[in-house]
């Protein structure tokens, strides 16, 4: 059924070519639907085709997200422009602090919101988790670029080859081809303004899968065996160890970070200095947690969107599809 639906969706998960008398594929994501043949529970049925949420990302205070069928709404402040995405479809966003990037599905990128600069021409494969004035992301040959605010050297993407590239406030890291980890920017040997606590550039030896920098002076990984490995310094003297075990997802926050571990169960820790950004549901799993400036939000296993923590701007209220 599924390659029946590549051939006619050609790639848009658009069905204007299906026949609405092909038999259902248990009302999962990219299967065709119609009034007789509804999608599960939670997915919505768009232009015969259900559909589900695939990705979401969180800034300071509204988020955004990437539906199955390439489609992005975002949610929450908007005094910058950062929760009105275009009309576009993307395979990945972004997320800063008054700005949001999209991957679009040919390769390109745009942002929008309050950002400095535009991304560069060209095109690219995956998009970092958002800084907080300045975006990045890398190309299929393994070159990356970072644009924006360059008050530290945090879009000075040195030039090494590169698996992914993430953004922090002030400065950037990177996993290289050999699946070591380096960073740039906002470091030591700057001033005092710069750094008010120190560290973040200061990668750990080690191989790693994925990175987060989305926090403030302070950064997490996956290694390659899939345990967690922080560096870096909070803003204040929440417990930053991360917890122990085999994960497949890690998001740095401001001052918290989230994790989901193998088994699909989130977790998040840090500071609670605003409300209840650590109190992840334990009635779902997730594929992938967002953690933001005082809320996170989470893809489910069944491709829902369910947000947490404050939302005095709206920030967890997620919309329909």
């Amino acid at each position: 059924m599924i390659d029946r639906l590549n051939s006619c969706l050609a790639g848009l998960l658009l069905v204007s070519a299906c026949s609405d008398s092909e038999p259902a594929c248990s009302g999962e994501t990219d299967c065709p639907c119609s009034e007789s043949s509804p999608c599960a529970e939670g997915l919505a049925c768009k232009a015969g085709v259900c559909v589900g949420w695939d990705r979401v990302v969180t800034g300071w205070d509204f988020s955004c997200g990437v539906a199955t069928d390439g489609t992005a709404m975002c949610w929450g402040f908007n005094g910058s422009g950062q929760s009105a995405p275009p009309a576009d479809r993307f395979v990945a966003l972004s997320a800063g602090h008054h700005h949001a990037c999209g991957l679009r599905l040919d390769g390109t990128l745009t942002c929008w919101g309050s950002i400095s600069e535009q991304p560069p021409a060209g095109s690219f494969e995956s998009l970092a988790e958002g800084g907080y004035a300045f975006s990045c992301a890398t190309a299929a040959d393994g070159s990356a670029a970072c644009w924006g605010q360059n008050n530290y050297g945090q879009t000075m993407v040195p030039e090494l080859s590169f698996r992914s590239v993430e953004a922090g406030l002030w400065h950037a890291c990177g996993i290289l081809d050999d699946q070591t980890v380096v960073c740039w920017g906002c470091s030591d040997a700057m001033n005092q303004d710069c750094v008010p606590l120190a560290g973040q550039t200061d990668a750990p030896p080690g191989t790693f899968t994925q990175l987060s920098a989305h926090g403030q002076h302070f950064n997490c990984g996956i290694r390659t065996d899939a345990t967690l490995a922080c560096w870096g310094a909070y803003t204040d003297n929440a417990d930053r160890e991360p917890p122990t075990g085999e994960f497949i997802s890690v998001s740095v926050g401001q001052g918290f970070i989230c994790a989901v571990r193998s088994d699909n169960v989130g977790v998040c820790w840090g500071s609670a200095w605003a409300s209840g950004q650590l109190e992840v549901p334990t009635d779902v799993t997730f594929s992938s947690i967002s953690a933001g400036g005082r809320h996170a939000c989470g893809v489910t296993t069944d491709h829902a969107i369910v947000c947490w923590g404050e939302n005095d701007r709206g920030q967890t209220d997620v919309p329909a599809l």
